[in-house]
């Protein structure tokens, strides 16, 4: 396996548990991420994030209601950077004509707006893993609303011209072997690699 640099490992958590996830929305974390991701592509990874940290920092949730009040559970988010050496950019045309002097460090990909791919020679594409590790075929409760994290995670990912793969019901064994075949398949020029899982607390997960 490579040499893994430019690591960054995001965190979603409440107080006493894993982050919530609703029937008919799934994850609140999962839905911001993508919609800034998708509105805020043109910033670079880390700003990204830190805008997701501080607006999720800020909510609470009703676990009766499923809905976000004043007072009540809060959701805590957090990301970590690991042997970060690069900037990493989802960016949009005004971005590319203003800023040549970042070619060599931005990672380009398909318009989500227009569906046009800039002809720069710059590789398009990356690899987004989505891993479901909640007893998905075994019980429905325990994969309530995963269904809408997942169909929104594959949906943004592969509108960025990115190669998606799930995955339920995984051993660490079978994960890894995934990872790893993915990796080798990962071309020196497209270096961005997603994963995203999604875990049960509840005694049937």
């Amino acid at each position: 396996m490579k040499n893994l640099t430019n690591v960054v490992i995001c965190f979603a958590t409440n107080l006493g548990g894993l982050s919530v996830r609703f029937p008919h929305h799934g994850t609140p974390y999962i839905k911001f991420l993508c919609d800034t991701l998708k509105t805020k592509r043109y910033k670079e990874i880390t700003s990204i994030l830190r805008d997701v940290e501080i607006h999720m920092s800020k909510k609470y949730y009703n676990r009766d209601t499923e809905t976000f009040f004043k007072k009540g559970y809060q959701q805590i988010t957090e990301f970590e950077t690991f042997n970060l050496s690069k900037q990493f950019f989802f960016f949009d045309q005004e971005l590319l004509s203003h800023k040549p002097d970042l070619r060599d460090i931005i990672f380009c990909q398909q318009l989500m707006n227009n569906g046009k791919i800039y002809e720069k020679g710059f590789n398009t594409k990356g690899t987004c893993i989505v891993i479901q590790n909640i007893n998905y075929y075994k019980t429905e409760y325990a994969r309530v609303g995963a269904e809408h994290d997942e169909r929104r995670i594959c949906k943004l990912f592969q509108e960025l011209d990115y190669h998606v793969v799930i995955l339920r019901d995984v051993l660490y064994e079978e994960f890894m072997e995934t990872l790893r075949n993915e990796i080798r398949n990962v071309s020196e020029s497209a270096q961005a690699l997603f994963i995203f899982v999604g875990t049960n607390s509840n005694d049937e997960g």
